[in-house]
């Protein structure tokens, strides 16, 4: 029930400002449910409208519209197609799923074993999901840092041989490399050595890692990067690397790590 959802999600409008949220458009809950091939539940289309899929709020709650769909596509495989009428939109934490069966008024969730495919509803809806996330930020909200000191980080992994289609890539982003060399950094136990290349943007740096082994075919290429999490859509450094990666068809993925405080970061 939406109503439910919307009075939890407004106890938090005096504390935005040390909650990372960003709230979804209609045009992309549409795009959610055109790649589930369902509707969306309302009580999950009122959340979403108010925090989105890139906030530090609820842990568990999915993170990307693949999660959606890759998601669902599972659950429309078990046998006797008894996921195709659930709409999922987080896990437990453990890697089980939590969904919403469409036509349930109540929004009851049902949580789906990832490993047996075993399903039960649980004794909880999704507006008491909401409120109880809601009373755990409330009870720490005051040892919650202000929005200007996190950081969205993210790791770009490569399916590629060769490092040049990505360097090409940075570089039509403004990054430059400083020697244009790979540095040896370190030797594992296991014997994979890994290289690092820096480039710069002004004081930006970014580093490109190169994973060697003796019994792997080629190297293993990945890009740390971040940016503060007030940045705008439109000017992302991170989003437009995706782009980039994706017309340079360098087998580019994404790990997001969410909004992070510097002193969480190893």
């Amino acid at each position: 029930m939406p109503e439910l959802v919307i009075n939890q999600i407004e106890r938090l409008t005096p504390f935005w400002d040390r909650i990372v949220r960003r709230p979804l458009s209609v045009e992309e809950i549409r795009g959610i449910e055109h790649g589930v091939g369902l509707p969306m539940p309302f009580g999950l289309q009122a959340l979403l409208r108010r925090v989105g899929l890139f906030q530090d709020l609820f842990p568990h709650l999915f993170q990307t519209t693949d999660d959606f769909i890759q998601t669902s596509d599972f659950l429309k495989g078990l046998p006797g197609h008894e996921g195709a009428e659930l709409f999922p939109f987080a896990t437990d934490g453990a890697g089980n799923y939590y969904c919403l069966a469409l036509g349930d008024p109540a929004e009851q969730i049902v949580m789906v074993d990832h490993d047996c495919a075993f399903m039960r509803e649980l004794d909880i809806c999704l507006g008491d999901w909401v409120r109880d996330q809601v009373e755990r930020a409330l009870a720490t909200v005051e040892e919650r840092v202000c929005n200007s000191r996190k950081h969205w980080h993210v790791q770009f992994t490569f399916a590629t041989a060769e490092a040049e289609p990505i360097i090409r890539a940075l570089e039509r982003s403004g990054l430059r490399k400083k020697d244009g060399a790979w540095e040896p950094v370190e030797t594992s136990p296991s014997g994979v050595r890994r290289f690092i290349m820096a480039l710069s943007l002004g004081r930006e740096s970014v580093i490109l890692n190169r994973l060697e082994h003796g019994f792997w075919d080629t190297p293993v290429y990945s890009l740390d990067i971040r940016e503060p999490v007030a940045t705008a859509m439109g000017n992302s450094r991170i989003r437009r690397l995706r782009q980039l990666f994706e017309m340079a068809d360098v087998g580019c993925k994404l790990i997001s790590y969410g909004p992070l405080v510097e002193d969480q970061v190893a």
